[in-house]
């Protein structure tokens, strides 16, 4: 089971044991997402917020990067092929 904190320090942990996410932009997604949890919101809209309105135009690519990443690091986490 996963567990999420947002108030303070963003942690996930995994039957007690803390999920390290390295990549700081992927810790931003994952904590984008988690504040919207329940919520559609749109590639769009987390590209302009990851980037702070101001996307690369490699924002596209980088962004299914840090997806690709956090669905990988919280499957295995999770115990999920």
């Amino acid at each position: 089971m996963l567990e999420f904190s947002v108030l303070g320090p963003l942690w996930v942990r995994s039957n007690g044991t803390d999920v390290d996410i390295a990549r700081p932009k992927s810790r931003t997604v994952l904590g984008l997402l988690l504040a919207r949890a329940n919520h559609t919101v749109s590639t769009g809209q987390l590209i302009d917020e990851l980037w702070l309105h101001e996307p690369p135009n490699t924002a596209a690519s980088a962004f299914r990067v840090h997806i690709s990443y956090l669905r990988k690091t919280l499957r295995a986490a999770a115990g999920v092929d």
